[in-house]
């Protein structure tokens, strides 16, 4: 099964100036008027968060139009600042084409930033580019790498792709323990489509069988 690159933009509250604060609080009281004076405040004066957010809600169109271009603009002054959700979500608008041209060298540079700096994302991103060949020279050996870090933090979808990298011996050596280990992990998380997905492959193990992953 194909599972997508994550796209997934979240807005998330940090302890900054009292603006930011008011602008976060207005968010959740679904006030986007005031949320986005706020954050333009703040993120006229510098703060790294209110120009991510302030991203996203360009991204989204959330109480704006949506619009590509500033949220590249805000994203790429918070990633500038090493803010890492904006380093990945500039990645993703890369990798889309999203508001620019497509650049795959774009998008692994900005999320080789921000999974240096923690963001799973980003690895997860760049560990499907390697396993599929797209903007990089396909390699499964880095493809592994990548899944297994984020694996470890307890991602379902990297969890499912390093089971069936070890059931097939691809990118890895072949490790039935190894692959009932990350499919039993995969299963076990929340997300129902992975969990039916690793189901599926584990009733494969039973037999011994090549499961496919793309």
């Amino acid at each position: 099964m194909y599972f997508a690159l994550i796209s997934v933009f979240f807005f998330v509250s940090m302890p900054a100036q009292a603006d930011y604060a008011k602008g976060f609080q207005a968010f959740l009281e679904g006030d986007y008027e005031t949320t986005y004076k706020e954050y333009k405040l703040e993120a006229d004066n510098g703060n790294a968060f209110a120009q991510a957010d302030l991203g996203d809600m360009y991204y989204h169109g959330v109480g704006i139009e949506q619009n590509y271009d500033k949220a590249r603009e805000y994203f790429l002054k918070a990633a500038k600042q090493s803010h890492s959700r904006a380093q990945y979500n500039l990645g993703v608008l890369y990798e889309n084409g999203y508001g620019v041209k497509q650049d795959y060298e774009q998008a692994i540079e900005w999320w080789c930033k921000a999974s240096d700096q923690g963001h799973w994302g980003a690895a997860y991103n760049i560990g499907m580019l390697y396993y599929k060949g797209e903007g990089v020279p396909k390699d499964r050996e880095v493809a592994a790498q990548r899944f297994n870090k984020v694996a470890i933090q307890g991602v379902p979808g990297a969890q499912y792709h390093l089971g069936i990298m070890y059931l097939n011996a691809d990118g890895v050596g072949k490790d039935f323990t190894k692959a009932r280990y990350w499919l039993k992990k995969a299963y076990d998380n929340m997300d129902p489509e992975i969990a039916q997905q690793a189901k599926k492959a584990l009733d494969g193990l039973k037999a011994e069988e090549k499961v496919q992953l793309f």
